[in-house]
């Protein structure tokens, strides 16, 4: 017979995506115990510059010796983009985010909403 004693979480999150995430916070707020386990590593902004730089630091193939944080699976309706590493699909959007070019700071409309937008979107240090 168990008890709840014998477990060290009432929850264990698979994943620290966006879905996990949340789904976890929600359930510790409800005071829940959760734990959050997760296939890859902590990614921060010199991976995803090196991954910018080297494609192949970006994907997640283990049998080709690839061990980014970038992966994917394909069946025959469905093509999965995942993101291996804690924070999950947030990575992959974050490392494939396109930066803007010169020629949309200076379009016509965007000055007149009265925002420098180069300064807006420039990227800043993690807190």
């Amino acid at each position: 017979m168990t008890t709840d004693q014998d477990f060290d979480y009432d929850y264990l999150v698979i994943g620290s995506g966006f879905g996990g995430s949340v789904s976890a916070l929600r359930l510790v707020e409800k005071g829940w115990k959760v734990g959050i386990v997760e296939q890859g590593k902590r990614i921060g902004k010199k991976e995803i510059s090196a991954a910018r730089e080297a494609p192949r630091k970006l994907y997640w193939l283990p049998a080709f010796g690839l061990k980014g944080f970038f992966g994917y699976s394909i069946f025959r309706h469905l093509f999965i983009i995942k993101g291996v590493g804690v924070g999950g699909g947030s990575l992959v959007w974050g490392s494939v985010m396109l930066e803007p070019k010169l020629s949309f700071y200076d379009d016509e409309n965007m000055k007149k909403m009265g925002v420098d937008w180069q300064k807006e979107l420039a990227p800043t240090s993690p807190r």
